[in-house]
C-alpha cells in the first residue's frame, strides 16, 4: 500500500487502541490529546417482524463465527481491526452510532 512504499505518513489513528502490523508504531488520537476515535463497523441485520427465538439462533451462530480462528485469520489476512458485537450490545451501539452522526449533522448543518 502507499504506507508501506513510502508515499504517505500516516499521523494518527482513530482507534482506541494502538494497531497492529504496519501501523502499531502510529499512535492513537487520544495519545495525541485528541479527543476522537473512530472504528469501521460491518454488522448483520433482520427483519423486524423476526421471532425472538430466530433472532436469538442467529445471535449464537454470529457470535460463534465472529470467535472462530476462521474469522480471525480472514481479520488478520484483509487487515480488519479487531471490533465484535452481537445481539442487543451491537444495537444498542448502533443506535448511539446513528444518535451521534444526527447530531453531529445538525451542528454542522447538513441536517435540521
Amino acid at each position: 500500500g502507499q504506507v508501506e512504499a513510502g508515499r504517505l505518513k500516516v499521523l494518527v489513528t482513530l482507534s482506541p487502541e494502538r494497531l497492529e502490523g504496519p501501523l502499531a508504531g502510529v499512535p492513537t488520537a487520544a495519545e495525541s490529546g485528541l479527543d476522537v476515535t473512530w472504528v469501521t463497523w460491518r454488522g448483520f441485520y433482520v427483519p423486524p417482524d423476526i421471532s425472538e427465538e430466530e433472532y436469538q439462533e442467529w445471535v449464537r451462530v454470529l457470535d460463534r463465527v465472529g470467535r472462530s480462528e476462521a474469522w480471525a485469520e480472514a481479520r488478520r489476512t484483509n487487515r480488519l481491526q479487531p471490533f465484535f458485537m452481537v445481539g442487543d450490545e451491537f444495537s444498542d451501539f448502533v443506535h448511539a452510532q446513528v444518535r451521534d452522526f444526527q447530531a453531529m449533522s445538525r451542528e454542522i448543518g447538513l441536517i435540521r
